[in-house]
């Protein structure tokens, strides 16, 4: 993998998922890696994915692979939960690119955060979708660094829906963080991990239902970070001044919700294409 990023230095860095999540990571991945180009895809016609089987998923995951694959990119990340939990295995085994998943850089930043403030003691939430919940991969990653840690996975499919739709400012969605973080809520958690990339839109709703002393874990943050280290340490990153290229979005379903959320997010002007899977 080194060998190859190495000598693609100058090329773009590819990100997926399946809606607007990953643009959470996309904004964190800009901040670190100012001098980075990306290729940013979302397939908003067919999310959530966190509603369907593990094959669908699947499937679909590979009809974006396939797409991506036309571009001469040095590095794909999987910026969903639910993609990274359920197909990361099968994907990098079938497409030989460097391919990066956005679990296990989450589960270290939450095992350094949780040993950090509580020792082995913590009390973690992790609010997710229901594929990567029954998946169970949150627990399992998180008890492997932190075996004490008591974890306490709770799907959260609205959100993601709300967040689809451009709505994660709106009384609704004050709503339903309110109800559905209500369990965790009880549990008087210590710690927070947003289990899905569209979760972090809904910040203040969730600081405003749980309260600030507990802390949240963003897996965008980890994820850009991880990005970052691999490049770095592989001679990767690309040469100051070089993002004459651009930033490059394709999605599969309406540009103009699209493009008006990725502006929200982003904090700049942005125009995807729409493409067809197949």
């Amino acid at each position: 993998m080194s060998d190859y990023m190495e000598s693609n230095k100058n090329k773009p860095i590819a990100i997926f998922d399946s809606g607007v999540g990953g643009l959470t990571v996309l904004r964190r991945a800009m901040k670190v890696l100012p001098d980075e180009a990306f290729i940013y895809f979302g397939d908003t016609a067919r999310a959530p994915y966190g509603i369907h089987t593990k094959e669908r998923i699947l499937s679909q995951s590979r009809e974006i692979m396939r797409f991506l694959s036309q571009f001469d990119f040095k590095l794909v990340m999987i910026a969903c939960n639910t993609i990274s939990a359920l197909c990361y295995t099968q994907l990098s085994a079938e497409f030989k690119v460097p391919m990066l998943e956005i679990i296990t850089p989450a589960a270290d930043y939450c095992a350094e955060s949780v040993v950090k403030a509580t020792g082995n003691l913590g009390k973690i939430g992790v609010i997710a979708t229901e594929a990567t919940v029954r998946s169970g991969v949150f627990t399992h990653e998180v008890t492997k660094r932190v075996p004490m840690a008591s974890v306490t996975e709770l799907p959260c499919p609205e959100l993601v829906v709300l967040a689809e739709a451009g709505l994660c400012e709106t009384s609704a969605a004050a709503a339903e963080c309110e109800k559905s973080l209500a369990p965790l809520k009880a549990l008087n958690i210590s710690h927070l991990v947003l289990g899905c990339t569209h979760f972090p839109l809904f910040k203040k709703h969730i600081d405003d239902v749980l309260g600030s002393q507990m802390q949240i874990i963003d897996p965008a943050r980890a994820a850009a970070q991880r990005i970052y280290s691999i490049l770095k340490e592989s001679n990767s990153l690309a040469e100051a001044g070089d993002t004459g290229k651009g930033h490059r979005f394709y999605i599969t379903g309406d540009t103009k919700r699209f493009d008006s959320i990725a502006g929200i997010v982003l904090g700049e002007k942005i125009s995807a294409e729409s493409v067809t899977l197949s």
